[in-house]
């Protein structure tokens, strides 16, 4: 995900005492794309169970770029971000794929797993 920006610091500080842990990348300052979506800051919260629980159900129809989507969509913690955000995934169409797999992983971030054989 993009380095963070120093201006950026306060707001994740706050959503993170608002939301727990939390996803978040900083869209890049490409010139190729369009002013509107470059350096923008994008953050999410663990997805409740009725919204991963969707997210399965949504894997196995197939079509995953519109499940990714609405994953990053419903989950983000900047809610007035939702037109932004579908211009971000316009500019970059591979985003909410990498965003969803970094969501998801939030249900366990802070549980230790060990696997031990016998």
């Amino acid at each position: 995900m993009a380095e963070q920006q120093p201006s950026h610091e306060a707001v994740l500080e706050q959503l993170r005492q608002k939301h727990g842990y939390i996803a978040y990348c900083v869209t890049p300052a490409d010139p190729s794309k369009p002013a509107e979506v470059q350096n923008k800051l994008l953050a999410f919260r663990t997805p409740s169970q009725e919204e991963y629980e969707d997210w399965q159900e949504g894997m196995k129809k197939g079509r995953m770029g519109p499940v990714f989507r609405t994953l990053c969509l419903r989950t983000r913690v900047l809610p007035e971000q939702e037109e932004q955000l579908v211009k971000v995934f316009e500019a970059w169409p591979g985003l909410p794929a990498r965003l969803a797999d970094e969501i998801t992983d939030l249900g366990g971030a802070d549980i230790e797993v060990n696997v031990k054989k016998g």
